[in-house]
């Protein structure tokens, strides 16, 4: 027995002196880049930190001081989100922590970020974003060198403009189909039709995984508003390939970390078990799904889906179809010009249109928090729900109020260009609320990047802003992150940084207005100065420097479904607002100073305080969601 005794204290022993030895090892690499340094003894990417730092996080923080529970909170996963920018106010655009395992340097400065994400080579995604990613097969993401230039040709054309029209169409239907449903069965006491729900914010789930149902995959799906009390299948019940890959992209991480052999058990919940069996299911339905569309078989297109494209430039009926054809042509040219590497990748045609068509469904999913977060702060600030409206109803209504119908069906190409203000409320909402509040690199070999200034050790203000672009060296191997939240939220950078300000992105052109036309209320003047806005370019008039605004993120490897993450967005804003107001519910606990308020205005200021609350409590797990969606409760109204 004191043999085993022993010998666990000596393994025990051995293990903290190797830990001792790898932090000195990486503090005295971290030490020669001149940045602030923050130490902690342990490994945040470890298994033991992964599961005892959240139920044991509460305690910690109670019993640490203050400089420990700074750094504890640091290695915590998103902590960027709650952060803001405070950490880089304290220690300065650029910042090394220092752990037992791998070095990871931090930084907010726009400069290194440009740098960084245009470097593709040097800087590469890290093994956990390329095992999350990669978890239905080769994909853009997890792609490196030629292979990624493969797969960024085949991806590419099929993300293009052409299917705008179609995301547009698709979107707005969906729009008004939710309208309809959240309108269609209740009226109030006095009368006037309204929807009281806590579903609205959920469903605006169900619009983008419709949308991506019919443009991605050719399968219109009618609108059918989330219910909790709604009948689920079994979970051995047959599933669509849409279905699977839905499931999966919605519980990406227990996908990745957990075994579908577990997933499956019988103890486990119902969706794990719905889980585990798309997963197990997944490879022959995505096989077939792919014959299918080479065979031409798939769902018929009816009238309202007759062409995707413009009319001068007819595109794939879907962007599986393209991807096929896209992915089919590379392959025969490759093998073309080296028939010796034909099995070099098997079937990589196959495989790989399949799969990289699991991005554009991942980015699809950071949409939907994205398209909560403004019908949630539209509810919140009734001034820029009637600024949003004003150029909805030029566009859709010929300058007049909303009827609950437009008065005009303008197509995608007449319509989104004169949009901004709905594009520019996307951009504050992802100024705010970034889907990804940190961007991951890594590098195995030391790389030398530009920064904005000359950094140092002290915290001291008296640093020359205008100091002239140096460089900074970092060692290797190096975990690399981009902090998108303080860049967002810097308040050198941008003005009121913490303000929901939408008309921050907008610019006015000076066309001659005349002199009696000063912006009042009436609907003529509204049209006018709606007509006469762009949006800006944030570098060239806000003053923000290439690098400081990455929503979706930048460089070579940007997110490719930018364009359609955007027509979506505004055709499903420029259609809900469109036709509905809504403002936030009053209920029981929606007080100010915890008394029986009778002063309606006083609990509706304390509800759109509670909905702002919502907003705010928000985590990121793969990209940034709200906790309690369903807690967010509106009212909507026909206009």
């Amino acid at each position: 027995m004191s043999f085993i005794i022993v010998g666990l204290a000596l393994v025990s022993f051995l293990w903290a002196g190797s830990q001792v030895l790898f932090l000195v090892r990486n503090y005295n690499a971290a030490k020669s880049m001149g940045l602030p340094l923050v130490v902690v003894p342990y490994d945040p990417d470890g298994f033991i930190f992964g599961v005892v730092s959240e139920p044991l996080k509460p305690f910690l923080r109670r019993i640490l001081p203050a400089s420990a529970r700074r750094a504890f909170d640091l290695t915590l996963w998103g902590w960027e989100f709650h952060d803001k920018s405070a950490v880089h106010e304290r220690l300065g655009p650029a910042f090394v922590i220092v752990t037992t395992s791998l070095t990871r340097f931090v930084t907010a400065d726009p400069a290194m970020a440009n740098a960084i994400l245009a470097r593709r080579r040097d800087f590469v995604h890290p093994d956990v974003t390329t095992s999350v990613m990669g978890l239905l097969g080769h994909n853009l993401v997890t792609s490196v060198d030629d292979s990624w230039a493969r797969q960024r040709r085949i991806v590419a054309p099929a993300l293009n403009e052409r299917i705008s029209s179609g995301v547009w169409a698709e979107s707005k239907e969906q729009a008004n189909e939710l309208v309809d449903a959240l309108l269609s069965s209740t009226t109030t006491a006095t009368g006037y039709p309204s929807a009281s729900t806590k579903e609205s914010i959920t469903g605006l789930r169900a619009i983008a995984i419709n949308v991506l149902k019919r443009v991605a995959y050719g399968r219109p799906t009618p609108y059918v508003l989330p219910s909790e009390s709604a009948a689920k299948p079994a979970p051995h019940a047959d599933m669509t390939y849409v279905d699977a890959i839905s499931l999966c992209t919605e519980l990406l991480l227990f996908a990745v970390f957990v075994p579908g052999a577990i997933l499956r058990l019988p103890i486990m919940p119902y969706s794990m078990r719905r889980l585990g069996i798309a997963l197990e299911r997944l490879p022959k339905l995505t096989n077939d799904l792919l014959d299918n569309e080479r065979r031409g078989s798939g769902t018929t297109l009816t009238k309202k889906d007759v062409n995707l494209g413009s009319a001068a430039t007819p595109a794939p009926d879907t962007i599986i179809r393209a991807l096929v054809r896209l992915s089919d042509e590379t392959k025969e040219q490759e093998n073309n010009c080296d028939q010796g590497n034909q099995t070099k990748e098997p079937d990589s045609g196959t495989v790989g249109s399949g799969k990289s068509q699991y991005l554009s469904e991942y980015e699809i999913a950071g949409n939907l928090f994205i398209l909560r977060q403004p019908v949630t702060l539209l509810a919140a600030h009734p001034q820029w729900q009637a600024w949003v409206q004003v150029e909805i109803d030029a566009v859709l209504y010929a300058g007049g109020g909303g009827t609950g119908k437009e008065l005009q069906l303008p197509d995608y190409a007449e319509a989104f260009p004169r949009l901004p203000r709905c594009l520019a409320l996307m951009f504050e909402v992802l100024r705010l609320f970034p889907a990804v509040t940190r961007l991951m690199r890594s590098t195995s070999t030391p790389q030398t990047i530009p920064c904005s200034r000359a950094y140092s050790t002290s915290s001291s203000d008296n640093d020359d802003d205008n100091a002239e672009l140096s460089t900074i060296t970092i060692p290797a191997p190096c975990a690399v992150y981009i902090n998108t939240m303080a860049l967002h939220a810097s308040s050198s950078a941008w003005d009121d940084a913490s303000e929901f300000n939408p008309a921050r992105w907008i610019q006015r052109i000076s066309t001659g207005r005349s002199d009696d036309d000063d912006g009042s209320d009436n609907d003529g003047s509204r049209v006018k100065a709606v007509n006469e806005e762009v949006i800006v370019d944030h570098s060239a008039v806000l003053g923000i420097p290439r690098g400081g605004f990455l929503p979706w993120s930048s460089g070579p490897r940007k997110c490719p479904g930018q364009k359609m993450s955007q027509v979506e967005f505004v055709a499903v804003i420029a259609t809900l607002f469109g036709r509905c107001n809504t403002e936030p519910e009053i209920t029981g606990g929606d007080t100010l100073g915890g008394g029986a308020e009778e002063d309606m205005e006083k609990r509706m200021q304390a509800a759109r305080q509670r909905l702002l609350d919502l907003t705010q409590d928000s985590q990121p797990l793969f990209t940034l969601a709200m906790n309690n969606p369903r807690d967010v409760r509106l009212r909507w109204t026909p206009r």
